[in-house]
């Protein structure tokens, strides 16, 4: 296991000794190697240990994040720019945007030496979300961040690796406002001469994940998120934008020392994928609290991206929806299913087929969309043709928790789950739209991105939504057997 320690800290020459007494060679930070002043040649040193650096350059002013640097300093270049020759107008780009020579990062430090050391890029990106910010403006931020790092690309090389640190906003595609930015529309625009690689455009109308269109352009190699609240600690931000499911992007999770990792009793699992330097982080503010630091306060749990995007409409449009519609027509998400009952009566759970995000049917006999509140819409949506034989008469038959270890196929479309009440004289079936049930209300809640509580009286009982939890455990996609 290797946990990246990332350092939000100005060091000098003599206060970097202490890193030899963490427990991990994976630093991100600025840490400066001036070639012309050995006084300042802090990366040579480390990497020659057998330090892996990802290297957080400071940009010319702290204050002003990306924002200010596209409007004033990149846009002013690419507009200029006749299209033609790339090295310059990378360069151009690099240098407005670092000011020290001490903090730029050169190619050659990419390659890994005989310790095992060497340097990647790994850039802090933040959005300026302060007073007067417009979604305008943020879309100039993403701008500003895709040509940095397009630039980068330029002149670190195709080998050199490239892992930026990414505020949970940035995952959110947010535009500051409540509403997210287009990717796809934005690189049509201003970004046009950069040539970036497309992306096929999504059915629910929402973009694509900033990291999946950097990825598919190959300006990066894999991305550390941050994981600081206590709703999503060790986990990506669950309103993230959906991943492209076929790239498989490395990634990590970053943890913070003093808002969930200082007061931690027991090792915080932290997700991850792929390989890259670490598997998980943990920021710091300043190296004392660092030094002593353990990294077995992590537990890494390897899960792919899919799981995230699998939740995607569930949180977008607050409907208990799995949408698993963006994978190809040979391809099949595995997933374990775990319950957990609290309950007086007998209960039984499923999902069945669902044509829309409002919970349409097609009823097997007629071939005609059935919406919740209509007559036929129980028979429509638990027929056999609609209902999902893997995921079917899931239950407890006592108060408990079940870790299911089987591992189920889904293919490609939407599925929403329902409860049967299965206690003699209170038979009935409920769904997760409430036209559809004879109380008219819904009878599921939102737990977490992959996981249902349901509330099996009818009226709603005790509210508590804990009679039965199913939760879905996605793990992989793979190619139809």
């Amino acid at each position: 296991m290797a946990v990246g320690y990332f350092l939000d800290v100005h060091l000098g020459s003599d206060q970097w000794g202490f890193l030899s007494n963490i427990d991990s060679k994976v630093i991100l930070a600025a840490m400066a190697n001036n070639i012309l002043d050995k006084n300042f040649q802090y990366r040579n040193k480390y990497t020659g240990l057998g330090y892996q650096i990802g290297q957080n350059p400071g940009i010319i002013n702290d204050d002003l994040y990306y924002d200010k640097i596209w409007t004033d300093s990149i846009e002013s270049q690419l507009s200029n720019w006749d299209g033609k020759d790339e090295s310059l107008i990378a360069n151009q780009i690099w240098d407005v945007v670092f000011a020290s020579p001490r903090n730029n990062i050169q190619p050659s430090e990419g390659t890994i030496n005989n310790k095992g050391g060497y340097v990647f890029w790994s850039q802090d990106l933040e959005f300026n979300i302060g007073s007067g910010i417009t979604p305008e403006d943020m879309k100039d931020q993403f701008s500003g961040m895709i040509s940095l790092l397009w630039a980068g690309r330029k002149i670190l090389g195709k080998g050199f690796k490239i892992i930026p640190v990414v505020s949970n906003s940035i995952q959110r595609n947010w535009d500051g406002k409540n509403d997210y930015v287009d990717i796809a529309e934005l690189i049509n625009t201003d970004l046009q001469k950069l040539n970036l690689q497309k992306l096929p455009a999504r059915t629910d109308g929402r973009s694509w994940n900033l990291m999946s269109f950097l990825r598919e352009s190959k300006l990066i190699d894999g991305f550390i998120g941050e994981g600081y609240s206590p709703a999503n600690i060790g986990q990506l931000d669950h309103n993230s934008a959906p991943f492209v499911p076929h790239q498989n992007i490395p990634y990590a999770v970053m943890g913070s020392w003093e808002k969930n990792l200082k007061n931690a009793s027991t090792p915080i699992q932290s997700d991850y994928w792929g390989s890259l330097p670490a598997n998980a982080a943990a920021y710091f503010s300043d190296e004392s609290a660092a030094s002593n630091f353990k990294s077995s306060s992590f537990q890494p749990v390897k899960k792919n991206l899919f799981a995230y995007n699998a939740s995607a409409l569930q949180v977008q449009n607050d409907v208990q929806i799995v949408d698993l519609s963006d994978l190809s027509a040979d391809e099949r998400s595995l997933v374990k299913v775990n319950l957990s009952r609290d309950a007086n009566y007998t209960v039984q759970a499923g999902f069945y087929s669902v044509a829309n995000v409002q919970g349409s049917v097609f009823d097997p006999i007629t071939g005609e969309l059935v919406s919740p509140g209509d007559d036929t819409y129980e028979r429509a949506a638990m027929s056999s043709e609609n209902i999902i034989s893997q995921l079917n008469d899931l239950s407890l038959s006592e108060n408990g928790v079940l870790n299911d270890d089987q591992v189920h196929e889904l293919s490609r479309g939407m599925i929403a789950p329902y409860v049967r009440i299965l206690e003699p004289g209170l038979e009935r079936t409920y769904f997760s739209f409430s036209e559809a049930n004879p109380d008219k209300m819904n009878h599921f809640a939102q737990l977490s991105p992959n996981s249902f509580g349901i509330e099996d009286t009818l009226g709603g009982g005790d509210l508590d939504y804990n009679d039965l939890t199913v939760s879905l455990e996605f793990l992989d996609v793979v190619a139809a057997g």
